[in-house]
């Protein structure tokens, strides 16, 4: 009987856990549209996981500085097309939020986002 609650209550956790990290990140990309202020960061890590034999998600991590100086650094998920035109050590453009500046996303997809929001 363990085994069953068990067997039942790990697949419901992880699907909560996933449903709320998504939404959490629904929230900052909203605060981002709002309230993004435009920053210049640096590229410092490409990384790239395979997901099935033709596609792979791809991630930069970058850092850039707040409006008091302060450094931060993020990690995001990019389509291929941004991915490959941002080596290590490239300059992109990002977006903060002014009062939660850890949170961050580069520029192009803030825009994205905005465009959506405007088109709804």
């Amino acid at each position: 009987m363990a085994g069953l609650i068990l067997g039942i209550a790990i697949p419901v956790g992880l699907a909560l856990a996933m449903v709320a990290i998504v939404a959490w990140r629904a929230v900052q990309m909203r605060r981002l549209v709002e309230d993004g202020v435009e920053a210049e960061g640096r590229v410092i890590e490409r990384i790239s996981h395979a997901t099935s034999a033709r596609q792979s998600q791809k991630r930069l991590r970058y850092e850039y500085r707040d409006h008091d100086g302060q450094r931060h650094e993020h990690l995001s998920l990019v389509p291929d097309a941004f991915w490959n035109s941002h080596p290590v050590g490239a300059r992109i453009a990002v977006a903060y939020v002014r009062s939660r500046p850890g949170t961050s996303a580069p520029l192009e997809l803030v825009r994205q986002a905005r465009q959506a929001v405007e088109r709804s």
